[in-house]
């Protein structure tokens, strides 16, 4: 998460490039005629030229990873694949650190949602190409904590999930056999960016964390 991705590392290094071409073609048109001259009217056309270019290549990858979209989503039962209303669903945004640039990234904006009665969501865009897709975590009593990220129990490493412009949440039972002191661990670990309070997600899970004390005093 705190990771900048590769396909940022290569539009940052695409800008730099263009924009120095630019300045390169500003630079030959005070040599070459000055401002008004043949030379500033090539520069000028060149950076039209490289504005469109910018604006056809990252437009399009903005819009597919939901940067400058927003998203239609829905949780389902995974076995029956009913809706589930209720689900609380948290999107956490980051955007690039101050500092050395590219490096690194920090929590940006933090949105909480619920699912309506047909399991639905809507989320509106975050239109800043600097900001990476938000990391979702679902939850709904009697369900497996949904995260794009990590899943649980095992905490392997998430392949299945891409944000677009529409995208179904599956959400698994929690079965007996699971501890509630490890799925409330996954849980703290997911939501635990540092930015904002987490109200509506905290409270949907409070009666676990309960759980898990039950479970510990069980233990000793």
């Amino acid at each position: 998460m705190n990771k900048i991705s590769k396909n940022k590392w290569l539009s940052l290094f695409v800008i730099f490039i263009l924009t120095t071409s630019m300045l390169s073609l500003s630079s030959c048109a005070g040599s070459t005629g000055g401002y008004g001259g043949p030379g500033a009217a090539g520069a000028e056309a060149g950076g039209m030229l490289i504005g469109a270019i910018i604006f056809e290549v990252f437009t399009p990858y903005y819009d597919v990873n939901g940067v400058a979209s927003g998203m239609l989503g829905k949780v389902v039962d995974s076995e029956t694949g009913e809706p589930i209303e209720g689900a609380v669903i948290l999107m956490e945004w980051t955007k690039v650190k101050e500092g050395i640039p590219g490096l690194h990234t920090e929590p940006s904006k933090v949105v909480e949602l619920l699912s309506d009665k047909e399991g639905k969501f809507e989320v509106s865009a975050v239109e800043n190409p600097f900001i990476d897709p938000p990391e979702v975590t679902v939850y709904k009593k009697g369900y497996v904590c949904w995260n794009s990220t990590i899943i649980f129990p095992k905490h392997k490493k998430r392949k299945d999930f891409e944000w677009g412009k529409t995208c179904i949440f599956k959400l698994k039972h929690f079965k007996p056999e699971y501890s509630y002191i490890k799925h409330t661990s996954f849980i703290d670990s997911a939501i635990d960016s540092g930015k904002g309070n987490k109200k509506m997600f905290k409270e949907a899970y409070r009666w676990e964390e309960l759980e898990a004390s039950k479970e510990k005093d069980n233990r000793m």
